[in-house]
């Protein structure tokens, strides 16, 4: 192997090294944070998340009623279809 080829996969390795690092880094920070959710009264959970997300909610108002729209079609069609059903078992079509 040349010097060249081995300098690069010398940096290589280096910058593997490093993203293993980053991950581990990463996964120790969602334990703590899972212990923290886990010692964490709920109602503490539940307003820390309602004051996240109320945020981009109230930024983005359009998206609730589209998205309650999509589910209330989606209950509709469905609904529909055990309807035929539920006919067609009691003989009424």
């Amino acid at each position: 192997m040349n010097p060249a080829d081995a300098r690069r996969e010398q940096r290589l390795h280096r910058f593997f090294e490093i993203t293993l690092l980053l991950k581990a880094l990463f996964a120790v920070g969602e334990i703590v944070a899972a212990i923290g959710v886990y010692l964490a009264p709920l109602d503490r959970v539940a307003d820390f998340v309602g004051a996240i997300t109320q945020a981009e909610l109230t930024a983005h108002p359009e998206r609730i009623t589209d998205i309650l729209c999509a589910g209330a079609e989606r209950c509709r069609a469905r609904a529909r279809e055990t309807m035929t059903e539920v006919r067609e078992r009691m003989g009424l079509r």
